[in-house]
């Protein structure tokens, strides 16, 4: 079943995309159509925080009593 929707564009991306439409013998509907399945089939990125945990976890290797040691020292600089 079909609904029909109604949206604010751009001016300049609504000209594009009815030259887009026409140069393809397709109509405005079905090319957004189209734009919007591919887009939704499309694998989601990872988020930003998830994925620059995991890029460098371990990525440092430091050892419990130097750790501690950093920490310490970054206290001991805000007080």
């Amino acid at each position: 079943m079909q609904k029909k929707v109604g949206t604010i564009l751009d001016e300049n991306l609504l000209k594009m995309a009815k030259q887009k439409a026409l140069a393809q013998h397709t109509s405005l509907s079905h090319l957004f159509t189209e734009a919007l399945s591919k887009y939704l089939q499309e694998k989601p990125e990872p988020s930003l925080s998830f994925s620059t945990i995991e890029a460098s976890f371990g990525a440092l290797k430091i050892s419990k009593p130097d750790l501690k040691s950093v920490l310490e020292e970054d206290l001991d600089e805000t007080n």
